[in-house]
């Protein structure tokens, strides 16, 4: 539908010389249906013409949709998510003569709302068909689906009629979804906005227990090296006394051997005290018996 190839087989060594049709000759061909199908007489500016959205979407892991087949309920919750692209037909249809091409351009109240219109802006002469988009939401808001809401505008070109005419196979016609790309779309699983910052959060969550974790880490190397050094004190001490013990010079030791002889001494005075008293008691007995 939409490329430039052909086109560019109508410059000869120069400016592509065109005319483009406006005002009232464009109302004129909208009204009479020459080379826009189905359109809005009312829907012509100036130099251009309002496409509008089509009842035909083709949205994310689905077939497409007929938006005249839905409620009015159902039609209110057709939109755009964060971050998903969803792709249309128009609901009109071009009929361009082999002497007529259009250019497109994305309605401005659209990209301001945070959504851009992908897709080929020139349409070859001779084409026959919807118009297809493709719309992607780049904003944090979902974006309502109106089909006869404006979606894209075309300017209408006239080929001079002393420019060659295109050889080779003409535009393909575009009546519904391409197969490859409703193939494409039943695979395509949209990475919005709000998935990407439920990420963000997880990876935030992670990084804090991260940090505790290293920060944990931290306190125990302290208090690891604090009872190292602890240890290390006891051991010292306890070599300390090891060689003070082997060389007798402990204090346990001095003070056993202070307590050995005071022991000594004392086991000698109660032998002494012990020979008195009996010399003493054998001498009473004597004379109390009249031995003496």
């Amino acid at each position: 539908m939409v490329s430039s190839v052909a086109l560019a087989e109508y410059i000869e060594e120069g400016s592509l010389m065109a005319t483009m049709v406006t005002g009232e000759e464009l109302r004129e061909a909208v009204k009479r249906q020459t080379f826009i199908k189905d359109g809005d007489p009312e829907s012509v500016e100036g130099v251009k013409y309002d496409f509008h959205l089509g009842s035909h979407i083709l949205m994310a892991g689905g077939s497409p949709i007929d938006t005249d087949q839905l409620s009015e309920l159902e039609k209110s919750k057709l939109h755009i998510g964060p971050g998903e692209v969803v792709f249309a037909l128009t609901k009109e249809e071009m009929k361009l003569p082999p002497d007529m091409f259009a250019q497109l351009s994305p309605k401005r109240k659209i990209s301001h709302a945070g959504v851009l219109t992908i897709g080929g802006f020139c349409v070859d002469p001779g084409y026959e068909g919807y118009l297809l988009l493709g719309l992607y939401n780049f904003s944090s808001t979902p974006f309502r689906l109106i089909p006869g809401k404006k979606v894209i505008a075309a300017t209408f070109h006239r080929l001079d009629a002393a420019e060659p005419k295109a050889t080779g196979k003409g535009p393909e016609s575009l009546k519904e979804f391409p197969p490859d790309l409703i193939q494409t779309m039943e695979k395509y699983k949209p990475a919005g906005t709000g998935g990407l910052l439920e990420l963000i959060k997880r990876i935030e969550v992670d990084l804090n227990s991260l940090k505790a974790e290293v920060n944990k880490h931290d306190r125990f190397e302290e208090i690891l090296t604090r009872h190292d050094t602890q240890i290390e004190k006891l051991l010292t001490g306890l070599t300390v006394e090891a060689d003070a013990r082997k060389t007798g010079d402990d204090k346990l030791t001095k003070t056993i051997d202070k307590m050995d002889d005071t022991l000594g001494r004392f086991v000698t005075a109660s032998k002494w005290i012990a020979g008195v008293a009996t010399a003493i008691l054998i001498a009473w007995l004597s004379k109390t018996l009249g031995l003496i």
